[in-house]
Formats: C-alpha cells, structure tokens, sequence
C-alpha cells in the first residue's frame, strides 16, 4: 500500500490518501473465454465481478471490480469445477448455468442466481427417446455470509434461461428483490418468483388483455405510482399494441393494468417505419424486435415411429391472404447425410416423382426402369391412381393420391416426352403447378426427367396470389431449391423472397449415385438461409455451422444463429448448439452394450 501526503495552506493542514496498489487476477480471462456478472456480494459498498467461464472445466472467480481495490482471500478465490465451500455444484460454467445478481436474502450485499441449463438427450436404443437432463442443483442462490463464508439455497422451478428475459426488483416493498421470467416466444406464459425461487404469480397469455412475452413488449422495472413497490413499465414492441403499465399489489402480485397511450394517435411517429406496402400483411411481423435478442432460435424436439426428431422452423415475412410458403430445417435420427448435415433435409416446396412398382398395386415389386412408362408416379412419397382419362403416364391422365387427400392431379404430355408437367388442384381451391420449366424438372446423366418440382402455387382468388420457386443445378443431376418469390400475381414474381445459399460439402459428403443406369452427383451443402422484403431489404438470415465427424468425416451441424436487420442493423439471437457423440470408430474386447447419444442443447 503507498501513502500519497498533500501540503496544503503552507503546512497548515495535510491530508493522507490511503491508496491500494492494484492486484493481480486471480487468473487470465478475457470476453472470448468468460463472462462477468457485477454485484455487490461481499456487502462492502463496492462491486465484486463474478467470473464465469463459458466452457465447463475452466476457471472460475469472484474478484472486486476495481483492480485498485483490496483482494480479499476470505471471499475473493477462484476454482475450477466445485467451489472450495460449495461442493454440490459441480461446474459453475456458462454451459450449466446462466448467472444473475440481486439482493435476494438477508445475507449482506447481493446474491449470486444461478438459473440451469436444459439438455436434451436422444437416446437410441429399438425406439429413439428425448431425455431431458437438468442440472442439480437445477437453479441456485448463492450468498456469503457477515464471515464471507459462502451458502447456497436452491429451487425447482422451471426457470431455463434459454425460454426467458430475467427481470428483478422489489415487487411486494419487502427490501428484497423478486424475480420476473419474461417469455421469450410470442404468446408465451410469464412467471413471477419470489425471492427464494417459489412461484407467486402466473402470467398466462391474454392476462389482464396482455401478451406478456418479450416479443410484444419490452419491460422496464420502476416504482411507477410510488407506493413503494416496483411495477412494470410496458413498452411495445409493434404498432399494433398500447403501451402499458402493470401496478403490484402488497402481494407481490400484478393487480391492475393501465393503458399508457392511444394506438391510434398519431403522436407516436417512431412507429412509421413500421409499414410494409403489402396489402394484407402484418407489418409487426416484418421486423425483428429489438427484445428478441435475448431469446432463442425456434425449436421442436420430438419422437416419431421410434425417431428422435428435432424441427427448426424458419419464420417468414407475412405473405398476402395467406399465401405464403412453409420452410423448415428437420433432423430424423434414422435419416441419413441430408443438405445440412447428418440426419437433416431442407423441407421446402414439394414435388411429383417417379417410384418403383409394387407387388399389391402391379403384381410385382420392380424399381424405377429406365425411366420410360411402366414407372409410377408419388406426390411427396404418396403413389398416385389414375382414376380419369387414358392410361397411366400419358398426356390427360387424372391421378389421386392412394389415400386420398381431395387432390386431383393432372398429367400434360407423356412421359419420356421431356415436357411434362402437373397440375394439382386442391380441395381448398389453390392450383399448384410441378415442372413448368426446364429448371424444375430434375434430371439426372440421361435427358429423361426423374422427378418434377413445384413450379408455382396460386390460390383461387381474381389477384391469382403466388408463391413461385426457382432452382439451380450445379453439377451433373444435382438439384437444388435456391429462391422462393411470393405476394406476386400469377406468373409475376412476388417482392418477399427466401434464399437458400449453399456451400461446397467435406469431400466425404461428397457423393455419384445410380439409378436405372444413370447419375447424379452431390456436391453441397446449405450454408444459409435469408428472407427479405421489397426484394433486396433483408429482414432475417439463419446461418448453419458445421463440424466434421470424426468417424465418418461427414458433415455434423453444429450451430444455428438466428439474425434478424433492421435500418441496416443486425442483431443476432443466442446460436442454438448441437452436441454430437463424436469420437473415432474402434474396437472393444469386452462385451458391454452402450447406449450412444447425441446432446441438442
């Protein structure tokens, strides 16, 4: 310590400065390994930083803030894996826990809130079971003492902080703070928590005339009638929806709601920008809030015939009387090495290919021949009965599909023509069209078509509203969905615009394959996803991550980030990871049975 002395008044009076020499860390991090949670938690008045790594197994510390401040060993330590008093928490890193601090207990200064992550486990065994995997303690309160010994209290509630926006203050004037678990997905429920973790208050969509998820309003904390107790300030995220606040009882309970402001007052400019010059489409959707940063790419786990199955779908600008395409991102654990990865394909679109004969249908079981007219035809997998007209595979041939869905299908020209083409009316008046074009019709080596894409969608309206699809063939009998166009008028392509971007695949997911004595090649992979407005104004792009097996040296998707642009302006959601059991194929000598698993987390 150094002792800085200060003459002043000619030696009349002096003055002694006390001033600690900075200290050393306790170990090295940086933004890129760890995170640091501020909070007062040895109750001195001065800020401490917890110091949080973001990979498990890695330093870990409580330090003061100001490296000029005094290191304390009694509370300021580090560790790595179980703290030195506190051996029933395992790991301390940011992929088991989110960190918070607030004053929730007595104990001197803050608290540190550990909320656990959720893991979600497919085990594969004759039927492929989603296992979710809490941590345990699942969510903890941590707090140090006059003595700076540190304690934990812990909860059950379901507070994964990958589904919420936390929010704290003193809801019911008790001088400590409560907790508020925003949902982040529109229409989701919200949660008040006490102090020490148990439920107070449910806030179900539609309570009070309120979507109390982050994507409708952004929640700014303050005594607002000053009685006392924080309330919740209401900031709309859209247009469409009032300003409000919510007043607490003595409970620690919402108890009423008041409207802050007119949507229809003009007074409110800042939501101009807003509009999106397409009739009938909701402009609030258009745009990514800013509050959705805090939340999480859209996901889906289940289990279907035995599967695991994972579905990531890809949110759209609003299409024009609901027409509007459907695109998602689908993992099956019994697929195999799809366009993004191991176990994924790309749904989009739809098509009408050719499929082999069968014994029930044809009397015998035979694969596609050559392409020429003893082939059948499926729409999406489901085989189509001619039912009108002349006979299978020429020109004027009406098909339903074998169970019926009320489609008709309509064949123009004959098969091994190489102009075909289907029309498909279905029972809710829209037409779609397959194979108008050289660009939807997949042919492989020979000139024969294999299978006919969706060309164009309309419904039945006098506009004739569109969805058009475009392709492109970058290799031998490679065929690929790049653009979709729609709110356009028939044939006029539309101003929103999906794009898919590909990139060159591993070279072992890289691959020829035959079928009736020609092939194709496969030489890519999906790289990106991007949607716009008015043509060429991105709004959202979904980029895919991979890593390489390190057995079969395949492609294993490994992140999805979600981006959304506004006013030039990107933001970004939390990357969602994909954890793979993925270790080099050997040999054992034992007889043990081992269930192998992935991790989507």
């Amino acid at each position: 310590m150094s002792v800085r002395t200060s003459m002043i008044a000619a030696g009349l009076l002096s003055a002694v400065v006390l001033q600690a020499e900075a200290y050393t860390p306790l170990f090295n991090y940086d933004q890129n390994t760890h995170f640091t949670v501020e909070g007062d938690f040895d109750g001195d008045g001065d800020l401490d930083l917890f110091v949080q790594p973001k990979l498990k197994s890695s330093d870990t510390g409580l330090m003061p803030k100001n490296i000029n401040e005094t290191l304390d060993p009694a509370i300021h330590k580090y560790w790595v894996g179980q703290h030195p008093q506190i051996t029933a928490i395992e790991d301390w890193s940011d992929e088991y826990y989110k960190a918070f601090a607030a004053n929730l207990t007595s104990s001197p200064g803050d608290e540190l809130l550990l909320l656990g992550r959720q893991d979600i486990v497919l085990l594969h065994g004759e039927i492929v079971t989603p296992i979710v995997i809490l941590k345990d303690p699942r969510n903890a309160i941590v707090s140090w003492d006059a003595s700076k010994n540190a304690s934990f209290t812990s909860f059950d509630f379901d507070a994964n902080p990958d589904s919420y926006q936390l929010h704290f203050g003193d809801f019911d004037g008790d001088g400590f703070d409560e907790i508020i678990l925003q949902g982040l997905t529109a229409g989701s429920t919200s949660y008040v928590l006490d102090s020490d973790g148990s439920l107070n208050q449910t806030l179900a969509n539609g309570y009070q005339g309120i979507d109390w998820s982050a994507v409708a309003y952004e929640f700014v904390i303050d005594d607002l009638n000053g009685d006392g107790r924080d309330d919740i300030q209401l900031e709309s995220n859209s247009a469409s929806l009032p300003d409000n606040s919510a007043f607490f009882g003595s409970g620690g309970t919402i108890v009423s709601v008041a409207i802050e402001y007119d949507p229809n007052n003009a007074s409110r400019p800042d939501f101009a920008h807003k509009s999106s010059g397409v009739p009938d489409a909701q402009a609030s959707l258009i745009y990514v809030p800013d509050s959705d940063i805090v939340g999480a790419v859209e996901g889906q786990a289940g289990v279907s015939g035995g599967a695991a199955t994972y579905t990531i779908p890809i949110a759209l600008p609003p299409g024009r009387a609901g027409m509007q395409p459907s695109v998602s991102l689908n993992y099956s654990s019994r697929s195999g090495n799809g366009i993004a990865g191991v176990g994924w394909s790309l749904s989009a679109g739809s098509s009408i290919h050719r499929c082999a004969q069968t014994a029930a249908n044809d009397g015998a079981n035979l694969s596609v021949r050559g392409l020429d007219l003893f082939d059948k035809l499926c729409l999406n997998g489901q085989r189509l009965v001619v039912v009108n007209g002349t006979q299978y595979g020429k020109s004027g041939a009406e098909y339903r599909t074998e169970m019926d869905s009320f489609a008709k299908i309509v064949q123009l020209g004959n098969l091994g023509s190489g102009t075909v083409s289907f029309t498909v009316y279905n029972k809710n008046g829209q037409v779609d069209y397959y194979g108008l074009g050289g660009t939807s019709r997949h042919n492989r080596s020979g000139s024969d078509t294999y299978a006919w894409a969706i060309s164009r969608s309309e419904d039945r309206s006098l506009m004739k509203n569109s969805i058009i699809y475009t392709y492109s063939k970058p290799s031998t009998g490679e065929f690929l969905l790049s653009r979709i166009n729609y709110t356009g008028e028939s044939t006029v392509l539309g101003n929103r615009v999906v794009e898919f971007e590909y990139e060159t695949a591993l070279p072992s997911d890289q691959s020829i394959s035959y079928q009736a004595g020609e092939y194709s090649k496969r030489t890519k992979r999906l790289a990106k996803i991007k949607t716009f407005v008015n043509d060429t104004q991105k709004v959202r792009e979904y980029r895919l991550g991979y890593e390489e097996s390190a057995a079969s040296k395949r492609s294993l998707l490994n992140t999805v980030t979600e981006c959304g642009v506004e006013d030039a302006i990107e933001t970004c959601l939390p990357s969602t990871h994909f954890s793979h059991f993925n270790q080099t194929v050997g040999l054992s000598t034992t007889n043990d049975i081992k269930v192998c698993c992935q991790v989507i987390s």
